[in-house]
C-alpha cells in the first residue's frame, strides 16, 4: 500500500523537481498515517515538527486573528503538503491548526529523518536540500500573501454563527431560535440572519410570516463556489423586520431538499460578511449537514426533552457520536426543556464531557401562529427573560427593552448588564452568585487620574489597551462625558467612524460644552461649521488668556482639525511655555510642525521627549522619511519596532526603506568597481559622495568630495556640496 502512494510522489509540487535518485532517498524516510474526520493533526502552539503530504481526504488550516478568532487560511486536498514551517523554522511552535474535515491518508516526513537526509555530506544531500527549500520558499510567498488578509481583522462585520440543535423533534429548537433572533435584532440592535435548515417543515419560516419562492438550499448552492453579487444574496433572503432577515425553507414540502455541507459552509462564510449574528435553526438528529453547521458555528445550543425517556437514550447516543469530533466545551451549551421549575442546575446530568447549562422555562399556554413568534406574542414571558440571560451571559451582549438611541451603545461593550430574574435556571459559578453589595463608585478626582492614564496609553500608541480601560471605567462612571469623549477619539483614530459618531454624541448629550468631543465629531463628519463652533467654544473658555496649558493644548488640537497648522503650533508653544514637561502638548507640537512641513523642527521637538513611546519613534521616523533622511528614518522605526512591532504600518515602512538602502548599496558597489579602473574621474567621486549621503555615511562622502575637488580644482558643484557638508557636520558636533 505504501508503495502505491510512493508512485504519486513525483506529481506533488514539493518533490516535482527531484531526480529519480533523490526521490528514492525521500521515499526511504516516509511513514504512513491516517486521520479520521474531526481529528486534529496538530494545533497552533504545538512543538511537533513533522511535515505531511496528503494522499486522500481534506485538511483545513486555521489561524487565530488579532481578536483570537479562528480563521480558515487554506484547504488542502490530495497531492498537497502542509506543516512546512516546521522544516523552515524548527525552533518555533506551530503557527496554525490542521484539522481533518474528511477521513485522510497522509505520508509523514519525520523531522529527525529529514534533517539527517538534508544535512549529509554527499552532493546528493545538498542538491536535494536546495530543491526542496525552493519549493518551500514558493509556498511561503503564497502563504505570506494570505496571512495579510487572515491575520488582519476584516473591515466588514465578522458575524457570529449560533446553531440550535436537538436529538429529536419537539424539544423547542424553533422557539429558541426565533426568540433569540428577535432579542438580538430588537433589543441588542444586531443585524441577524435566521437560516431555516429544517427544510421539510420550516417552522422558523412559518413563525416569521415568510412565504417566499426563494429557499435556503437554492441560495446556498449558488454561494458554492460563488461568487454571487450582494444584490442576489439579499434577493434570496426575506426581511420580515428591520434588522432581521430569513433564509427560508422551501414553501413546497415536495421540493424540499437539504443543502450540502459544502453549500452550507459557503453560505455561512458569505453571511458572516453582512450580519452580526447568523442563527441556524437545524433539523432534528445528526447528519453531515448538522455536523458541518456545528463546526462552522461560534456557539451551539443543544436542547433535550428530559421528560421523554426515549429522548434521554437518544441524547446519550447523540452526544457520544458528537464527542468524537472534539468540539470544545466552551462552544457548547446544553439546555433541558419540559422539566418544570423545581430542578437545580447543579443536579443536572453530564452528557459525555458537556455539562448541562440550565433549564428552559415551560411554554404551555401560548401557541405559535403564522407571523407571530413567542417574542411577538409575549415579550415579557419568562421564556423570553431567560433567553435575555443567554444573550447577556453567554453571548456577552447588552439588551435594552426600550428602543431608544441608547441601545446603539450595545455594540461598544462586552460585559452584560444586570438582568431581571427568569423562571428558568441558568448554571452559574459560585463567584457569579447574586449578592447584595454596595455600589462601587469612582470619585471625580480619581477618575481624572485614570482618564489621564487612558490618554497616555492612547497617545503612546496602545489604542487597544486604552479602549479596554475606557470600557471598564464606563461601567463605574456611565455618565462621564470625558470617558465617552476619549472613547470617541480612539474609535475615530481606528477608523470606526459610525461608532465614534454615536459615542461622541453621547458625550455631548452629557456635556454640550465638551469642545474636544464637538471638534472631533465635526472633523470625522467633515462638518466645518461644527468644528468652528468647537473653536469658538474653547476660545470663549480661555477668555483671551492662554494661561491654562490644558486649554491651550485643546485649542491647538481644534486648530489642527481645522487645518490651521500655524495657529496650532502657536497654541502648543503657549502650552509648553507654561509647562515645559507637558508631554501631550510636545507630541502635538511635533505633529503640527510636520503638518506644516517643518520636518526638522518636528524631529527636534519629538527628540527631546524622555522615554519615547512607539508612537513618538514612529513619528520621528516618518518625518525623517519624508525629509529624505532614510538611514535616520530606519533607525527610528527600528526603535519603534522594539516596543510594538505591529504598530500601524511600521513593518511595511521598514521594508520599503530596507529595500531602498539595499539598492543604494548596490549602486555604491558599482561605482567602487568603476573607480578601481578609472580613479581619475571626478564625476564618479562626486556621484559616489551623493550615494554615501543618501545612506547617512557623511565621513565617506566628505572623502569622495575632497577627492573630486583635488582631481578638478574648479569643480564648483563638488566645492559647494563639500562646504555645505562641513558646515552641517560642525553644527552637529556643536
Amino acid at each position: 500500500m505504501l508503495a502505491d502512494h510512493h508512485a504519486m510522489l513525483d506529481k506533488i509540487s514539493l518533490f516535482a523537481d527531484l531526480s529519480p535518485e533523490e526521490l528514492g532517498e525521500v521515499k526511504k524516510i516516509l511513514k504512513k498515517g491516517e486521520f479520521r474526520r474531526g481529528d486534529i493533526i496538530f494545533r497552533e502552539g504545538d512543538l511537533s515538527r513533522d511535515l505531511f503530504v496528503l494522499i486522500s481526504g481534506t485538511v483545513e488550516i486555521t489561524v487565530r486573528d488579532l481578536s483570537m478568532t479562528p480563521k480558515l487560511v487554506s484547504t488542502f486536498r490530495a497531492g498537497d503538503f502542509f506543516g512546512e514551517m516546521s522544516i523552515i523554522d524548527p525552533t518555533t511552535p506551530r503557527s496554525s491548526t490542521a484539522k481533518a474535515v474528511q477521513n485522510c491518508q497522509v505520508l509523514v516526513v519525520p523531522y529527525e529523518e529529514y534533517e539527517k537526509l538534508m544535512h549529509g555530506e554527499q552532493p546528493l544531500s545538498r542538491s536535494l536540500k536546495d530543491k526542496i527549500m525552493r519549493a518551500l520558499s514558493a509556498r511561503m510567498r503564497e502563504a505570506t500573501k494570505k496571512a495579510v488578509n487572515f491575520l488582519t481583522p476584516a473591515p466588514t462585520p465578522n458575524g457570529k454563527v449560533l446553531v440550535i440543535a436537538s436529538p429529536r423533534g419537539g424539544a423547542g429548537r424553533t422557539t429558541l431560535a426565533t426568540v433569540l433572533a428577535s432579542i438580538l435584532s430588537k433589543e441588542s440592535n444586531r443585524k441577524v440572519l435566521v437560516i431555516d435548515l429544517d427544510v421539510f417543515f420550516g417552522d422558523s419560516t412559518f413563525l416569521f410570516g415568510v412565504y417566499s419562492d426563494q429557499s435556503v438550499t437554492r441560495l446556498a448552492h449558488e454561494a458554492n463556489p460563488g461568487p454571487i453579487s450582494q444584490e442576489r444574496f439579499f434577493g434570496g433572503l426575506t426581511r420580515p423586520e428591520e434588522n432581521l432577515y430569513v433564509a427560508p425553507a422551501a414553501k413546497n414540502i415536495l421540493a424540499a431538499e437539504a443543502p450540502t455541507s459544502a453549500d452550507l459552509s459557503a453560505l455561512v462564510r458569505l453571511a458572516r460578511e453582512h450580519f452580526d449574528y447568523i442563527v441556524i435553526d437545524s433539523e432534528a438528529g445528526i447528519s453531515e449537514v448538522i455536523v458541518t453547521a456545528i463546526e462552522v458555528s461560534d456557539h451551539t445550543f443543544f436542547l433535550i426533552d428530559r421528560a421523554d425517556f426515549l429522548n434521554i437514550k437518544n441524547s446519550v447516543r447523540y452526544f457520544h457520536a458528537l464527542s468524537r469530533f472534539d468540539f470544545p466545551e466552551s462552544k457548547i451549551s446544553i439546555f433541558l426543556t419540559k422539566v418544570g421549575n423545581d430542578v437545580k442546575p447543579e443536579s443536572l446530568p453530564k452528557l459525555q464531557k458537556y455539562h448541562v447549562a440550565g433549564v428552559l422555562p415551560d411554554v404551555q399556554v401560548l401557541m405559535g401562529e403564522y407571523g407571530k413568534t413567542l417574542y411577538h406574542l409575549a415579550p415579557g414571558h419568562p421564556y423570553c427573560s431567560f433567553v435575555r440571560q443567554i444573550v447577556t451571559g453567554v453571548l456577552k451582549e447588552r439588551v435594552h427593552r426600550d428602543q431608544g438611541d441608547k441601545k446603539l451603545l450595545s455594540r461598544l461593550f462586552t460585559a452584560p448588564p444586570p438582568e431581571a430574574p427568569a423562571v428558568g435556571l441558568l448554571r452559574t459559578s459560585s463567584s457569579e452568585t447574586s449578592l447584595d453589595t454596595p455600589p462601587l463608585e469612582i470619585t471625580e478626582a480619581n477618575l481624572g487620574v485614570l482618564l489621564r492614564d487612558v490618554r497616555r496609553r492612547f497617545l503612546d500608541g496602545f489604542k487597544e489597551e486604552a479602549l479596554a480601560k475606557v470600557r471598564q471605567l464606563l461601567f463605574f462612571c456611565p455618565d462621564s462625558a470625558g470617558l465617552f469623549q476619549v472613547m470617541g477619539e480612539i474609535l475615530a483614530h481606528d477608523g470606526n467612524v459610525s461608532e465614534a459618531v454615536i459615542v461622541l454624541k453621547i458625550a455631548l448629550s452629557i456635556d454640550p460644552e465638551n469642545h474636544i468631543a464637538l471638534g472631533t465629531l465635526g472633523h470625522i463628519t467633515s462638518d466645518r461649521p461644527v468644528m468652528e463652533r468647537a473653536l469658538a467654544l474653547i476660545r470663549g473658555k480661555l477668555g483671551g488668556s492662554e494661561r491654562f496649558p490644558d486649554m491651550a493644548n485643546d485649542l491647538g488640537r481644534i486648530c489642527l482639525q481645522l487645518g490651521d497648522a500655524k495657529g496650532a503650533i502657536q497654541a502648543f508653544r503657549n502650552a509648553l511655555a507654561q509647562n515645559p514637561h507637558y508631554r501631550e502638548a510636545r507630541i502635538n507640537l511635533g505633529i503640527a510642525l510636520g503638518e506644516n512641513r517643518q520636518f526638522e523642527e518636528a524631529v527636534r521637538e519629538l527628540s527631546v521627549i524622555d522615554q519615547k513611546s512607539v508612537r513618538v519613534w514612529y513619528l520621528i521616523g516618518c518625518y525623517h522619511h519624508v525629509a529624505g533622511r532614510f538611514p535616520e528614518a530606519f533607525q527610528a522605526f527600528q526603535r519603534a519596532a522594539e516596543i510594538k512591532p505591529d504598530y500601524a504600518d511600521l513593518m511595511s515602512r521598514m521594508e520599503k526603506i530596507r529595500s531602498y538602502l539595499q539598492r543604494i548599496e548596490t549602486l555604491i558597489e558599482m561605482h567602487r568597481e568603476n573607480l578601481s579602473v578609472n580613479e581619475a574621474y571626478p564625476d564618479l567621486h562626486f556621484n559616489l559622495a551623493n550615494l554615501y549621503l543618501l545612506i547617512g555615511k557623511k565621513d565617506e562622502a566628505m572623502l569622495e568630495l575632497m577627492e573630486a575637488v583635488k582631481l578638478k580644482p574648479n569643480y564648483h558643484e563638488a566645492k559647494q556640496r563639500l562646504t555645505s557638508l562641513e558646515r552641517e557636520m560642525k553644527a552637529a558636533t556643536a
